[in-house]
């Protein structure tokens, strides 16, 4: 393997998942088919020559590890075994490491040990094992996160690893202490019991490199198995929805999603070869999981032991089957891929990235580009990667990243890394590094970014407009028609006038949430540079507020939509995900398989690429909701409630509601209605009629609140604008309601509270036209504050349109705020208590009458309502018998004509409790 090669795939391994666990006992770690292959206790047996040095261990030597370092053998009656090996650092570095262990490729190891750290501050503390081949060439590493410094024994446990190539053929185990900024004088890190062991192998896979599918018949799962040396552990398959997972016993995250489906085997079906022999059985198995619709998927194989019951391994794969393509758009939907897809091609190779990236409903990539003179194949397969997404209607961005470190590159101090910083001197410095890459590239892609997505490092620069047009002048010379653009903060205003570069890509640290997102694109002008977004959903797991895991992954897939929907909002020119293939943090595992996220990423990226703001809808039960117009000018129309419900309304007549999976369904009808459920998870309604809809957005009252006066008409007037391209006639009429006895949304009973003249009439107008409908709005005995008005239309145009609108008008100037509560005191007792405050205008009595069914009505007054809050509070002895029941507040204005209706219910406890001090 090519040194640069082997570089980079040890980068990688060395990612790869180290379990440590501390305090917990050895000997419950173990399961049934452990098998020892080293012990290292430091007792005589370790130590022939009594040097106190353990024999064949190695430490490092060099400037880097001063050999006055103490390392020696010691006895420590607080741990079983009675020795350990001790480094008494005195303020340097050190490593130690364990003899070469043979080891076979068909098992995975775990390395236990014992650990002290003493009056350790400064220095870094890890355990690492390198994978090696007979020569000694390290092919796979793995590395714990530094110790945390107790004083005493603590038990750690790192893996299960397996040997990825068939030439692994020893493992080395090394203690590592690498001094900090300052020494540690007196610091003692203590090793004992060192203990590798070898499992049984389990490995599972599919039948697709990347586990996405579009025809969930097609999925296999294939379970393999080596080194059992029990002949008959039974295989446990299981097909687990979504990604629900609890916290087990210790910690231990155990997968409690719904389970699908299930099937057990027993491996003496499968296995072949000698328990006896050093290799075990072996052998293989595929299952096909029951998936019969679209969505996210775990799948757990688990091998149990037949002999005990224990759980000898497990594995979980992810698995996502997603739809054909809902709709397909170029839009400005994009992932910026790691740095090593070009060099290594981890997680995922090109040939794989073609396959999957079309898939996701990618439309953009950005690709770091910069590779070394000497790699000039490494120039070709950028090219045709490209080129091959191309063909696919995808385009390539390259990133101008960072030169590795070359001759060329030497006089770069490592802890710069930032791209201002390499292009700060004279061009006689940089191009070099730069000129082979752009004279191979330049000429095949168009879209270029200078360094990566979260480099800010351009903000600030004192000519940054001359700075950026030198460097597009001497960097791409040989393009045509190129495009450039840098990083840019969220807290730095855009620049004005003319710019050198093309689009600027937007962060911030910590990454903005949607709401941030939105109060960020709401100031910032989309004048100037076209304005790129992360999409970084940010969901702590450890927030009390989820009960559980399904909730913390609702939660997260919600704020993935929102700030995706915020973005389209605003109108920004490019949406991405900066680091697609991070597990929790992207919409990919780390391995390339799919994460929860992706299919949200494909199905909004499918629905709303191209796709313009329209607005928003008031709907029936109050779901937010946003609507967009795609470039085929189909609606779509994306909503949520904290609160399941159901919105009845008319949409559309080929109306498709699609969930965030992909999964879709024609709706259900009442009447000419459909019935759209609406609930925390985000939904998709594609095929809203975009002529009712924009009707919808234009109705209005001129007037949006009446006075609190009983028994005189208030005029207003009824807006609208015909949306349809062509002119129409048809009928209006308003209904109001009951918003106390009977659902208010069931369009069964009418109020009795108000009259409205005109109720219907007839209306007609040519495209584009305002049409006004005069209204005259008399009270009885109204409700204070907002009430909702379905305005019903039946609209002839190239057919009849039957459909309604919901507004809301203001009983009362809104000068006077009333709240009330009622609920049940410790002694069973029904307390009422209101808070008035008035907003605007001048001080004023008004006389309170509170009724309650049965019961004798409550009356009190205040005096010279102000600003400040006036509490009251009344009471009812056996309240249980009003618990449900609606309460009414009246209130009237003394010398003068205003009255306030404010209606309740009495409920067996209160969040709000009025604080009467203040009265």
């Amino acid at each position: 393997m090519p040194p640069r090669l082997l570089a980079a795939a040890l980068l990688c391994l060395a990612a790869l998942p180290a379990v440590c666990r501390a305090d917990i006992g050895k000997a419950a770690g173990r399961g049934v088919d452990a098998v020892e292959i080293f012990r290292c206790t430091f007792d005589e047996s370790w130590d022939r020559n009594y040097d106190l040095w353990p024999d064949k261990w190695k430490r490092a030597t060099g400037p880097e590890y001063p050999h006055y370092v103490e390392m020696q053998i010691a006895a420590d009656q607080a741990i079983t075994e009675g020795r350990c090996l001790q480094v008494a650092l005195d303020g340097a570095s050190a490593q130690v490491s364990t003899p070469a262990i043979r080891v076979l490729p068909k098992f995975s190891y775990t390395l236990e040990l014992k650990l002290r750290l003493e009056q350790i501050e400064h220095s870094t503390v890890t355990v690492s094992l390198d994978f090696m081949t007979a020569d000694g060439e390290i092919l796979q590493s793995h590395r714990s996160e530094p110790f945390q410094p107790t004083g005493e024994w603590v038990d750690i446990e790192m893996g299960k690893f397996r040997p990825v190539s068939e030439l692994v053929d020893r493992v080395v185990a090394h203690l590592e202490i690498e001094r900090g900024d300052r020494g540690d004088l007196q610091g003692v890190v203590s090793v004992a019991d060192v203990w590798l062991g070898r499992w049984p192998s389990m490995e599972v896979t599919t039948n697709s490199r990347i586990n996405v599918y579009d025809d969930p018949g097609n999925i296999v799962v294939t379970c393999s198995l080596s080194g059992i040396s029990e002949k008959n552990p039974k295989i446990k398959f299981q097909l687990l929805d979504a990604t629900q997972a609890e916290i087990g016993e210790e910690g231990v995250k155990e997968l409690q999603g719904r389970v699908i489906s299930e099937e057990s085997r027993n491996a003496s079906e499968i296995l072949e070869g000698d328990g006896r022999h050093s290799e075990g059985y072996e052998g293989s198995e595929d299952w096909r999981p029951d998936i019969r619709e679209h969505g996210f998927y775990r799948v757990r194989v688990q091998m149990i032991s037949n002999d005990t019951g224990l759980e000898m391994d497990k594995k979980v794969i992810t698995l996502a089957v997603v739809p054909k393509a809902v709709l397909t758009s170029i839009g400005e939907f994009g992932w910026s891929l790691p740095e090593s897809v070009p060099r290594s091609g981890q997680p995922l190779d090109f040939a794989t990235l073609q396959t999957l990236l079309p898939m996701a409903g990618v439309s953009w990539v950005k690709l770091p580009v910069w590779f070394p003179r000497e790699e000039t194949e490494r120039g070709d397969q950028i090219i045709q990667f490209a080129e091959r997404l191309a063909a696919t209607d995808i385009e390539t961005i390259g990133v101008l990243q960072e030169p590795e470190r070359t001759v060329e590159a030497d006089d770069l101090p490592p802890s710069e890394s930032s791209i201002e910083y390499i292009f700060r001197k004279d061009p006689s410095s940089w191009l070099p590094l730069f000129d082979h890459v752009m004279n191979r590239l330049s000429l095949r892609l168009r879209w270029w970014q200078l360094g990566y997505d979260h480099d800010t490092s351009f903000v600030g620069h004192e000519d940054l407009v001359g700075k950026i047009h030198d460097i597009r002048r001497q960097l791409y010379r040989f393009g045509q028609d190129v495009r450039v653009g840098l990083g840019w903060r969220w807290d730095e205003p855009p620049i004005g006038g003319d710019l050198s570069w093309d689009f600027e890509q937007l962060s911030a640290n910590p990454p903005l949430q949607s709401a941030e997102l939105d109060s960020h694109l709401e100031r910032r002008p989309a004048e100037g540079a076209p304005r790129w977004v992360l999409i970084e959903p940010l969901v702590n797991s450890d927030d009390p507020s989820y009960a559980n895991e399904r909730e913390r992954h609702e939660a997260r897939v919600r704020e993935f939509i929102k700030q995706i929907i915020v973005a389209k909002k605003h109108g920004v020119d490019g949406i991405y995900v900066p680091r697609p293939f991070s597990g929790m943090e992207g919409v990919m595992n780390t391995d390339g398989t799919p994460g929860e996220l992706l299919l949200p990423w494909r199905t909004a990226a499918m629905l709303l690429g191209g796709a313009e703001y329209m607005g928003s809808l008031q709907l029936p039960s109050g779901s937010k909701n946003w609507l967009f117009i795609r470039p085929d000018k189909k609606v779509v129309m994306v909503a949520w409630n904290d609160k399941p419900c159901d919105e009845v309304l008319y949409l559309g007549e080929k109306v498709r509601q699609i969930d965030v999976w992909g999964k879709q369904h024609a709706p259900e009808h009442l009447e000419h209605r459909q019935v759209i459920p609406v609930g925390p998870e985000p939904t998709f309604v594609l095929g809203v009629n975009e002529y009712v809809a924009r009707w919808r957005m234009s109705v209005a009252f001129e007037k949006t609140s009446l006075p609190s006066v009983f028994g005189v008409e208030h005029e207003n007037t009824l807006l609208m604008r015909n949306e349809f391209p062509f002119g129409i006639g048809g009928m209006v009429s308003l209904f109001v309601p009951d918003m106390l006895e009977g659902d208010p949304l069931s369009h069964d009973k009418r109020s009795d509270k108000w009259e409205i003249y005109p109720e219907e009439g007839e209306i007609k107008g040519a495209t584009g036209l305002t049409l006004r409908r005069p209204l005259q709005i008399e009270l009885n005995d109204a409700a204070y504050g907002d009430q909702p008005i379905r305005i019903d239309f039946e609209v002839n145009a190239d057919r009849l349109y039957k459909f309604s609108v919901w507004r809301e008008l203001s009983v009362g100037a809104g000068d006077i705020d009333i709240q009330a509560v009622a609920f049940l005191d410790e002694e069973g007792r029904l307390i009422v208590q209101q808070q008035m405050r008035n907003l605007d205008g001048p001080h004023a009595d008004f006389k309170c009458l509170l009724y309650a069914p049965l019961r004798r009505r409550k009356r009190t007054q205040v005096f010279q309502l102000g600003a400040e809050p006036d509490i009251k509070t009344y009471s009812y002895s056996a309240g249980d018998e009003l618990i449900g029941k609606n309460l009414t507040l009246r209130v009237e204005e003394i010398d003068g004509n205003r009255v306030l209706i404010y209606r309740f219910p009495a409920e067996q406890e209160s969040d709000v409790v009025f604080d009467a001090a203040t009265n």
